[in-house]
């Protein structure tokens, strides 16, 4: 309240009439505090007495001016025009009508730079977001959804650092004189309401389902003797094959299985996924697809869709035409109850039979 109080002694009478006259847009203390400046300490009771003590010359400059707001100057036409015309010559009201149809056509300072593109941007920000609330681009955890959140966070912290200190800001809205209109929150009541229980929603959502996939997880006491796992699921080699076990960049675990004669190369993955439609398996076969094989013809030499030990499972093999014959047989396997997939990769000679035997060992519990 003090600063307001040192803002409004700093201010000219014109400054002053003129916030009186758009108090609609002004805080309400700021308002009253305005009012009993200009009452106790400049004897004015309300901006028609200050428009009646000034001289017809002073009025006129207030029009012919630049610097007044068009509020002010209305005020100061209207005074000339309708209470003073007798006093008033035709040629200084000519001159007088022309310059204030001059400052009517360009009322208000023009938004620009920075000010312009973050009003463009928070429509593109409300219709992107719109489009991935609708289109609904979630995975199992919702942890799409809070990246996307997280990401929205620093460019809305960015912008409100850029609001509070960018002059241009302060000079079109400034601080002292910002009210927040029941329609503002009516607005922001519909806005951040929804918003936060969205919010709130997801990370109920991502919660319950961490904590159900904790109780997933496999627990290495209970392996076998000859069983692997990375706590998605549980696999026992095929005799005869070595199992290295590798983690890569983004922390996933991989099993690579060999035989010593190098005829055999399978990997063996397991994830949190539950899309079991025929073409999420394509694609998916397609992004595990080697790059060594694209120069050589093959044909699919067998595809399968079904359960297995109660799980879903697709298969697929592609023989190629190399020497000697190798076959890629790319598999899925699906467990309901527990949201995860186990992804088997199988390149081999005709003469490999493990393939049957590494599928039936797969557990996800």
């Amino acid at each position: 309240m003090n600063n307001f109080v040192e803002t409004i002694k700093e201010k000219s009478d014109e400054e002053l009439i003129t916030i009186l006259i758009r108090s609609h847009e002004y805080q309400p203390d700021f308002i009253e505090l305005i009012k009993k400046e200009l009452k106790e300490s400049r004897n004015i009771e309300t901006y028609n007495d200050f428009f009646s003590r000034k001289s017809d010359e002073e009025l006129i400059n207030y029009v012919k001016s630049k610097k007044y707001h068009h509020d002010f100057i209305e005020l100061a036409m209207k005074e000339l025009t309708e209470n003073r015309l007798l006093n008033v010559s035709h040629e200084s009201l000519t001159s007088v009508q022309e310059a204030y149809n001059e400052q009517h056509t360009d009322k208000k300072d023009k938004i620009h730079g920075w000010l312009t593109w973050f009003l463009i941007s928070i429509i593109l920000a409300f219709a992107t977001n719109l489009i991935s609330l609708i289109g609904g681009d979630y995975d199992a955890t919702g942890m799409n959804s809070l990246q996307r959140i997280s990401s929205g966070l620093v460019w809305q912290v960015s912008w409100f650092v850029f609001l509070c200190q960018s002059q241009q800001v302060n000079s079109l809205f400034p601080k002292e004189e910002r009210k927040l209109f029941k329609r503002d929150k009516i607005l922001l009541f519909t806005i951040v309401v929804p918003a936060l229980i969205w919010l709130l929603s997801i990370f109920v959502f991502a919660f319950h389902e961490g904590m159900k996939q904790q109780s997933y997880v496999i627990d290495e006491s209970t392996l076998g003797i000859n069983e692997y796992t990375d706590e998605l699921v549980a696999f026992e080699p095929p005799e005869g094959l070595t199992v290295e076990k590798y983690a890569g960049s983004d922390g996933d675990i991989y099993f690579f299985l060999n035989d010593d004669n190098k005829d055999i190369s399978v990997t063996v993955y397991g994830a949190w996924d539950e899309n079991d439609t025929p073409e999420y398996f394509e694609e998916t076969m397609q992004s595990w697809a080697d790059d060594y094989f694209d120069d050589f013809e093959y044909f699919v030499n067998e595809e399968q869709d079904g359960f297995l030990n109660g799980n879903k499972f697709r298969l697929k093999t592609l023989q190629y035409y190399s020497e000697p014959v190798l076959e890629w047989t790319f598999v899925l396997i699906f467990d309901k109850e527990t949201g995860k997939c186990c992804v088997i990769s199988y390149f081999s000679s005709l003469e490999s039979n493990h393939l049957k035997e590494l599928i039936n060992s797969v557990r996800f519990k």
